[in-house]
């Protein structure tokens, strides 16, 4: 946990000191004769005794020396996340490469510093190789994403194997240009040291300026350069910049001034021309499907936030919204009936929610679904404004949501206005990117669901998004174990490969009947729904897979997730390619499958919608043997198959059946189109069509097959 680490930082801290303290008399006895034969003797010096112009290069140049590295750090941590996964151990790798680079350079020093010469222009083009060493960082990263692709590295079900290899690529890369910094640095000390009347103020200042520009270049590369100028060209600039400076300090103190110029400067632009144009371009094909293209694009402070859609356009809608490579939303079918489920979760219950909170705003599918849900008030906050921009791209989709008079958006960070936050909320919602990335599990402790609790009026609802992806099983049982050690009441959805978690404070009751009234009033929420697959209430009722009980026994053994120790961000990553998750998920699931009829009891308003309802969750629990085999990758089998139409038998209404098996179906005779067994193909159709007679999808697909 932070507490302990910190705890055991302090302690080593202080115990350095302690023996630094009881040592340092006696070291300084034996080491301090002998400072005087670092001195540049005055014939040395070209500058002539001109100590202060010396001394204010000096410390000129540990600022920008500082400055440019700090800012470095922080622009090259955002392009590799892009191409490493943003992950604590991503991040972790930037920064031991960074230290440890300038930690070798300054041990480097130390081997030659007795036999090199102390010399304002050595120093200056030290700094003009910082700067072609930092511009060759954006050659090499550039390559990076063929060399994880060469070494089987990106979806390597070898975790270790994938993590080393990745910090090594990235040790080799920004290495060189940190052993440079690490090199320059004590230089000036040196040198300020041989002319300076009161050496040790002037390091002890020295320090103080370089510290003053490191915390400077953090600010300015993170708030300043990396909006303005994006990544690639604020690393340009940054060596541009300390290129220039160097090749000043060393042109005024050097001999031969304007043929070491000219030299300097052909070099500098012969390192250019030889450089990407188009860094990001070569990282978003790294990550991005191979037949899309980017309609949006833009680096802000928050994230890099990308949208694709295919090359030629599709009957299905394949926009994907991308926030630092990882895949944040989608606009595909299944992706949205999952944000419209979302958008829904609230009006299942005996109650009427007005005011709702939706934190990460995303593609804003969900809150658009909100929007037309007739709530009074729907606070929406997004930290990164790139994402409210990139929402527009989804406008046919999310239902133009930025427009609606309900919504107020709040660029702000979720967290703190939840917490800043005065109002009380009859709903709560959220959809949170991956536990795997780092800062993530921040939307999952049970810190931030007592902060959820607090703001919620007594009738008030959250929900929580719990993927079964790329993810272990002990993960999503802590999850679900951390939700409901806060909240006493809950109940559990299920929906394409992932469960949503209502929690509240007083018992939560499902009405069907209520909810069919709200649609059959609601024509705009009616219609979106039947498009995402949700064309009639016993749809959306079948979803329900478990009460508070079954919840407490699928979680049994989930360990807390806490603020101060989020352990689950260190766990996470190594299953982000894992591809048995899915299946182990709900085969857990199915042991703890609670029917619905247990939880309406004897309060029935509608004896025919009840039992429909109960029927078509018969349905959707068959579907759950299909949903393992289909994420186990028997897309081809015939038993796969047979499982959606075994559903289908049991209600032929079943959206989520028929969703499936024409998804499974299509792949199926494409496939044995293209291996020329038409008979089997036209086998497999004779046999589907009669589940598939509605589906406005299929038949489309249907009337374009040639066989």
């Amino acid at each position: 946990g932070y507490f302990n680490v910190i705890l055991i930082a302090v302690t080593i801290n202080l115990l350095v000191g302690v023996v630094a303290w009881i040592i340092s008399p006696s070291f300084v006895e034996r080491n301090i004769v002998g400072y005087e034969n670092l001195k540049v003797t005055e014939g040395e010096c070209a500058y002539d005794g001109e100590n202060n112009y010396v001394l204010l290069m000096v410390y000129i140049g540990v600022f920008v020396s500082g400055f440019v590295t700090l800012a470095l750090e922080v622009l090259w941590t955002r392009l590799l996340i892009m191409i490493l996964l943003g992950t604590t151990y991503a991040y972790s790798s930037v920064l031991i490469s960074v230290l440890a680079g300038i930690g070798l350079g300054s041990l480097l020093l130390s081997l030659v510093v007795s036999r090199i010469r102390m010399h304002l222009s050595h120093l200056g083009l030290g700094y003009f190789i910082c700067a072609l060493l930092v511009l060759s960082t954006i050659l090499f990263i550039s390559y990076l994403p063929s060399a994880i692709r060469w070494y089987g590295l990106e979806v390597s079900t070898n975790w270790t194997r994938a993590v080393l290899g990745k910090f090594l690529l990235t040790f080799m890369v920004l290495v060189p240009p940190m052993v440079a910094f690490g090199f320059t640095f004590p230089y000036a000390l040196c040198l300020m040291r041989s002319v300076s009347p009161n050496p040790f103020v002037s390091i002890g200042r020295a320090y103080g300026v370089n510290t003053i520009g490191s915390i400077l270049g953090s600010i300015f590369g993170g708030f300043v350069i990396l909006p303005l100028m994006g990544c690639e060209n604020g690393v340009k600039v940054l060596a541009l910049a300390l290129a220039s400076f160097g090749i000043v300090i060393a042109f005024f103190s050097m001999k031969w001034r304007f043929i070491s110029a000219i030299l300097c400067l052909s070099t500098l632009t012969a390192f250019f021309l030889v450089l990407p144009t188009d860094l990001m371009r070569e990282i978003n094909n790294f990550y991005i499907p191979w037949m899309h293209r980017i309609i949006f694009f833009s680096e802000g402070v928050e994230g890099t936030v990308a949208v694709s859609a295919p090359n030629i356009p599709k009957p299905e809608d394949e926009r994907i919204l991308w926030i630092n490579r990882v895949q944040a939303t989608t606009a595909v079918e299944k992706g949205v009936r999952m944000n419209r489920f979302q958008g829904i979760l609230p009006l299942l219950f005996d109650r009427n929610p007005q005011k709702v909170l939706f934190m990460c705003f995303g593609s804003g599918i969900t809150c658009g679904t909100l929007a037309i849900a007739d709530f009074q008030r729907i606070d929406a906050v997004e930290i990164s404004p790139e994402v409210i921009e990139a929402s527009k791209c989804f406008r046919d989709k999310n239902l133009d949501v930025l427009s609606r008079p309900n919504v107020n958006l709040h660029i702000d960070d979720a967290r703190n206005y939840l917490i800043r936050s005065n109002d009380e909320y009859d709903f709560i919602t959220l959809e949170p990117m991956p536990l795997a990335l780092a800062g993530v599990s921040a939307f999952y402790s049970e810190d931030f669901y007592r902060f959820c609790f607090n703001v919620m009026s007594d009738l008030g609802m959250m929900s929580q998004w719990v993927p079964f992806h790329s993810t272990d099983i002990s993960i999503v049982k802590s999850v679900v174990a951390t939700f409901l050690k806060v909240f006493p009441e809950a109940k559990g959805f299920f929906i394409n490969s992932d469960l949503f978690i209502v929690g509240a404070k007083k018992p939560l009751h499902l009405n069907p009947a209520r909810f069919q009234s709200r649609l059959e009033a609601n024509l705009p929420l009616r219609t979106v729904l039947t498009e995402a697959g949700f064309p009639d209430t016993e749809e959306v009722f079948a979803t329900f897979v478990m009460d508070r009980e079954a919840l407490v026994e699928f979680s049994n053994g989930g360990r807390t997730i806490t603020d101060k120790n989020p352990w689950v961000e260190f766990s996470a990553p190594k299953y982000v390619y894992y591809r048995g998750a899915v299946p182990e998920n709900i085969r857990n699931l199915k042991k703890y499958f609670t029917p619905i009829d247990k939880v309406f009891g004897e309060d029935k308003d509608d004896f025919a919608l009840f039992n429909s309802v109960v029927q078509r969750q018969k349905s959707h629990y068959a579907d759950l043997d299909g949903v393992i085999k289909y994420y186990e990758g028997f897309t081809i089998s015939d038993d796969l198959r047979e499982s959606f139409i075994n559903s289908l038998k049991i209600d032929p209404k079943n959206s989520q059946a028929k969703y499936y098996l024409r998804v499974i179906v299509k792949t199926q005779i494409e496939s044995y189109i293209r291996w020329d067994e038409l008979e089997k193909a036209k086998e497999i159709l004779r046999e589907v069509s009669p589940y598939l007679k509605d589906d406005i999808f299929w038949n489309n697909w249907v009337r374009n097959l040639d066989i």
